[in-house]
């Protein structure tokens, strides 16, 4: 199946060199935008095996409904799932904010605040643009690596109707005399009713 962007890790190493050299706000849109696609990439790699359509289903996400559903899927971890969304929401500010501008913004700093596995790292850099570089890094390795190793979903197979028909047939020859009465009493009900 097509993935949204084959990300290779020179063109990986090509966005990062950008993002280092960007200002606050591509730093900021580009590098959700990076994670986004990544994280849409793991989605596709793992459901099933038919391009038009996951293409419906993926195509009428937005970042936050995928974010959702990779957790839902397993993909991600609880903490993943709150990054990914801390990224998100920075991303948001400076997309609809034209008035955000740096990362010293007061609403950019407490959004910076929820990040949890920086923190548990024990990263000691203030700096949050450094902080937003290695998390963007760190992310899109683990994007990668876990998207070369997923399992695809395979299609449940139309093969049990035979095996369920044979069970209901068995059950109705053992139970025959139980469904014929209640059979009948439901036919009695309905007579009163009328």
């Amino acid at each position: 199946m097509r993935k949204t962007e084959d990300i290779t890790v020179a063109l990986l190493f090509d966005v990062l060199r950008e993002l280092k050299n960007s200002n606050n706000r591509s730093l900021a849109i580009v590098g959700a935008a990076l994670i986004e696609s990544l994280l849409e990439d793991l989605i596709r790699s793992y459901l099933i095996d038919n391009e038009r359509e996951v293409n419906k289903f993926i195509n009428n996400n937005d970042f936050s409904s995928n974010i959702r559903l990779a957790y839902c899927l397993g993909l991600i971890s609880i903490d993943e799932h709150n990054d990914f969304n801390c990224i998100r929401e920075i991303r948001n500010l400076f997309a609809h904010k034209l008035s955000v501008s740096d990362l010293n913004n007061d609403d950019v700093k407490s959004k910076s605040k929820g990040f949890i596995i920086i923190r548990k790292m024990d990263y000691k850099n203030d700096n949050l643009r450094e902080m937003l570089l290695n998390m963007y890094l760190l992310f899109s390795f683990q994007l990668i690596w876990r998207n070369r190793k997923i399992k695809r979903c395979e299609v449940i197979k139309d093969d049990g109707y035979e095996k369920i028909k044979k069970s209901i047939e068995n059950m109705a020859s053992k139970f025959g005399d139980i469904l014929n009465y209640f059979a009948g009493f439901y036919k009695n009900i309905v007579k009163k009713v009328k």
